[in-house]
């Protein structure tokens, strides 16, 4: 018994210890910003190596700030699994945090920056596959804000991580509450100027069929073109290429092989070398503006005066 007793007793002081040693941290940050900085480059790159030429410090110097910040956490943060390192399950919930508070560190100093400069109404935009879109900047109203910032993005992703206030997209239909349709366009044939079809009054599917096809993506999308006008014709191309980029695109086309079917505004008006032909099935199509969950104070106005 007196075996067991003093067993107890030394766990006891062990805990005690830990919880002394541990206490005074609890409800404070205790990482600086370079171990966040490390942190959050491991997310991004699986050796050590690669993460500290992201951030400019040398191996050695990262691995001594990695010990240090897992001294100062108590626990272990990464692993090493032959020439790579991987973050362990406490790890990765720190270093997850660590790169959303850089993302949200380096929202704050930019739009900090801008408002120091006299702007109070900076507007960051997000673009995906439709990346023409010179037309919106003068007819969407935007003359009352400052763009700050228009980025490429394939999915509506940066809406939720705040990266962007909106983004500009073409639907079916407008999506939701937080969105609002600032134009409305319809579906239409894009050729070079030079192409066969480039004469043709409208465009049937089964003109357009015998050509090589550039288009954004290969299943149906609802009331988009294999969806709304290939599928009833009961035909589709036989050569199809998906290009993620309508810019580059319209550039293909324009060389006078292939053709594509865009909304007829994002084709741009200077486009000469371009021949925009309508379909012989009116497809409508929305622009739309769609904010995240939370909309920021940017994107409400915004939403606001197009409404």
């Amino acid at each position: 018994m007196r075996d067991i007793s003093t067993c107890v007793q030394c766990i006891f002081r062990t805990v005690l210890v830990r919880l002394m040693q541990v206490w005074p941290t609890v409800g404070r940050v205790i990482l600086d910003s370079g171990h966040l900085e490390l942190l959050s480059a491991l997310t991004r790159h699986d050796t050590l190596a690669a993460a500290s030429a992201a951030i400019h410090l040398s191996p050695s110097a990262a691995s001594r700030r990695l010990q240090e910040a897992e001294r100062r956490l108590g626990f272990q943060l990464a692993t090493v699994d032959g020439r790579s390192m991987r973050l362990t399950a406490a790890g990765r919930i720190v270093a997850e945090a660590a790169a959303a508070t850089d993302r949200q560190l380096s929202e704050a100093e930019l739009a900090a920056r801008w408002l120091g400069s006299g702007i109070e109404r900076p507007l960051r935009i997000g673009v995906g596959f439709f990346d023409s879109i010179a037309w919106a900047l003068a007819d969407l109203g935007m003359q009352t804000f400052t763009i700050t910032r228009i980025e490429l993005h394939p999915t509506d992703r940066p809406l939720t991580n705040n990266e962007v206030d909106i983004v500009l997209d073409a639907r079916q239909r407008c999506p939701d509450s937080n969105a609002v349709t600032v134009a409305e366009d319809q579906l239409a044939l894009v050729v070079a100027a030079t192409h066969p079809l480039a004469g043709k009054a409208t465009a049937r599917a089964a003109d357009i069929a015998p050509f090589h096809y550039l288009g954004s993506a290969l299943d149906p999308q609802p009331g988009f073109e294999f969806d709304a006008f290939f599928r009833p014709a009961n035909t589709s191309p036989a050569n199809i290429t998906t290009v993620e980029s309508l810019a580059c695109i319209l550039d293909l086309v324009a060389t006078g092989g292939a053709v594509t079917i865009q909304p007829r505004r994002a084709v741009p008006e200077r486009r000469d070398d371009l021949c925009v032909i309508p379909l012989d099935r009116h497809i409508p199509i929305s622009w739309v503006a769609i904010a995240g969950p939370s909309p920021s104070d940017a994107a409400a106005e915004f939403l606001a005066t197009q409404r």
